[in-house]
């Protein structure tokens, strides 16, 4: 990126009247809330916007003149000096974020900070534009999150349940183990509701329903390995609102198989019980009846 001097740019006509061109883009400037300042080739400040002056609490000719060794150490102000060349001799912008900053009274632990050059209609630099802002904040927040996902990482790779993390398309992002016989290295980027024939309609209706709502939805489904295994699940699904826009659901999927086949089983047993026929009575230890057959209804002619 490149800037050339507003005032040499501008057609004739707006070289006039009551406001110029190099006026407006200064009134611009100043309305900016990022520090924005103007050095000369020998590196001294030919000009700093209201932003930038009122956080050194200053006034601007107070400014005019000096160079980064009259606010630096000097092994600091050398570097800064470095890359002012560095854009002289590129004529290219230069990008950059510093750590541990004194600037004015307070010492920023983060400034992300651009400096581009100013050429004049010859393509000449005349003086390099700096314009920087503190972000400490977000780094904080980003290291932050980092650690939170680390940790849950961490957790989920420990977790005997299956944990997933998609995005707003309900494409898999993370996953901690492999899932009903697929690997991991299959499951990223795979479409969810596709792992489930016969269930992918529900899935996504369940999970785009989390989406719209942010309320928890809880299913159960069953997956068909490339085996041929079947495997049950009960999963939960929670909308993440501060996670990384690539991250919008949270899943935690319980293998329930061994309890599913366990019911199936007993059903099984119940139905035979129900309709076998011979009569079949069910008593506890001192006797007392606690379930008949149909058979044995239809022979005493009892009720149920």
């Amino acid at each position: 990126m490149k800037v050339k001097e507003t005032a040499e740019i501008l057609p004739a006509n707006q070289h006039h009247g009551s406001e110029s061109g190099k006026e407006l883009y200064q009134h611009v400037l100043d309305a900016l809330p990022l520090f924005v300042y103007r050095v000369n080739l020998l590196g001294r400040v030919t000009y700093a916007n209201n932003a930038l002056i009122e956080m050194l609490d200053t006034r601007l000719e107070n400014l005019l003149g000096k160079t980064a060794y009259d606010f630096f150490p000097p092994e600091q102000a050398k570097t800064y000096l470095d890359n002012d060349q560095q854009v002289v001799d590129s004529q290219e912008a230069f990008h950059t974020i510093l750590e541990s900053v004194q600037i004015g009274a307070k010492r920023r632990q983060h400034v992300e900070i651009i400096k581009t050059p100013i050429l004049n209609l010859s393509g000449e630099v005349v003086a390099i534009q700096g314009v920087f802002w503190d972000i400490s904040k977000r780094v904080l927040e980003q290291g932050q999150l980092l650690k939170n996902q680390t940790l849950l990482k961490a957790h989920a790779e420990h977790a005997p349940d299956h944990v997933l993390l998609l995005d707003r398309n309900l494409r898999v992002v993370y996953i901690n183990h492999t899932l009903a016989g697929v690997t991991i290295d299959d499951m990223l980027g795979a479409y969810l509701p596709d792992l489930a024939p016969g269930y992918n309609e529900y899935i996504a209706k369940k999970l785009n329903d989390t989406l719209t709502t942010g309320k928890m939805g809880v299913y159960e489904t069953q997956y068909t390995s490339p085996l041929g295994k079947h495997y049950y699940f009960e999963t939960r699904a929670l909308k993440l609102n501060d996670a990384p826009s690539d991250v919008c659901l949270h899943l935690t999927s319980t293998d329930i198989t061994a309890r599913t086949l366990y019911e199936q089983k007993l059903e099984q047993a119940a139905a035979v019980f129900t309709y076998a026929k011979e009569a079949v009575v069910i008593a506890d230890e001192n006797g007392r009846i606690n379930n008949v057959n149909n058979a044995y209804l239809d022979i005493t002619g009892l009720e149920s």
